[in-house]
C-alpha cells in the first residue's frame, strides 16, 4: 500500500486514496487549521503537513497539475531565472516577510559572525528551552529556496556542511536553528528530485542536527522538541505556497 495509513487519517482519507483526492483534502484541511485564520490551530496544521509531506513522496501527481513541489530546471549561473521560477520564489518569500526583489541572482554565500536578521546577537551555548530565533529561520528558510531556484544541489550540501562546522567550531543557537532550517527547507523544496533527496535523506539530516546539538548541550529531548518546532515553522511557510503554485495550471 502507498503512503502511511496514518497519513491519510491525518487528512480523513482512507488508505490508497488517490492523489487528486489527497490535493483537495490537503488545500481543504490547510486552509481550515492554517494558525493565520480564526480559529485556526497550529498543531493540527503541522500534522497536516506532515501527512502531506509523506503522502506526496510516495503518490504521483494528479493531472493535469504539476508535482509538488515544482521543479525548478537547473541553469547557468549567469543565465537569467524563468518568470515562473521568479513567481515561485516571490510567493514563498512573500510569506515570510523578505522583500524578494532584492534577493541576488547567485546561490547565497554562508554569513560569518552575525546575522544581521537575528533579533539578538548570537551567544555561545544557551538552553534548547531558549525561544526560537524566528528571523534566523526565516532568512534560512530564504536561502533554501534560492538554492532550489538555481538548481544548486551541491551549493545546497556545501552550504549545510559549513553551516554546521560553524556550530561545532562556535556552539550557538541561532547557528544551529538556521542549519536545521536550512535542511529542513531543502526537504520540503526537494521531495520530488531524487538527487535533492539522496544528499538530505532524513536520517542523514537527523544525524547532523542531532550533532550538532550535542555540541551546544546533553540535552537530547530539549534539541528534539526544538527540531520539532523548526520543522513545523519551516512545513508552515513553505508548503501552502508551493501547493498553490502547483495548483496553477502551467501557462
Amino acid at each position: 500500500m502507498r503512503g502511511d495509513e496514518s497519513a491519510y487519517a491525518a487528512l480523513g482519507l482512507r488508505p490508497g486514496a488517490p492523489r487528486a483526492q489527497v490535493d483537495e483534502a490537503y488545500r481543504r484541511l490547510i486552509k481550515q487549521f492554517h494558525p493565520d485564520r480564526t480559529g485556526g490551530d497550529g498543531g493540527r496544521a503541522a500534522e497536516i503537513n506532515r501527512a502531506y509531506t509523506l503522502l506526496r513522496r510516495d503518490l504521483p501527481a494528479a493531472a493535469p497539475y504539476r508535482s509538488v513541489p515544482v521543479h525548478v530546471r537547473p541553469m547557468p549561473k549567469r543565465r537569467r531565472r524563468s518568470r515562473a521560477g521568479w513567481l515561485l520564489i516571490i510567493a514563498i518569500c512573500a510569506g515570510i516577510g523578505v522583500y524578494a526583489a532584492q534577493l541576488e541572482r547567485r546561490a547565497p554565500v554562508v554569513l560569518s559572525g552575525g546575522w544581521p536578521d537575528a533579533p539578538t546577537p548570537l551567544r555561545i551555548g544557551g538552553s534548547f528551552d531558549e525561544p526560537l530565533h524566528g528571523a534566523v529561520v526565516d532568512n534560512a528558510i530564504r536561502n533554501a529556496s534560492q538554492f532550489h531556484l538555481a538548481g544548486d544541489s551541491d551549493g545546497a550540501v556545501e552550504y549545510s556542511r559549513n553551516c554546521y562546522q560553524k556550530v561545532r567550531a562556535k556552539p550557538n543557537l541561532a547557528l544551529f536553528d538556521a542549519c536545521a532550517a536550512f535542511d529542513e527547507s531543502t526537504i520540503v523544496l526537494g521531495a520530488d528530485s531524487p538527487d535533492t533527496m539522496g544528499r538530505f535523506e532524513g536520517s542523514a539530516v537527523l544525524g547532523r542536527q542531532l550533532a550538532a546539538a550535542r555540541a551546544i548541550s546533553n540535552d537530547m529531548l530539549g534539541a528534539d522538541s526544538r527540531l520539532h518546532q523548526i520543522r513545523s515553522r519551516v512545513e508552515l511557510a513553505l508548503l501552502p505556497r508551493i501547493d498553490e503554485a502547483a495548483a496553477r495550471p502551467p501557462d
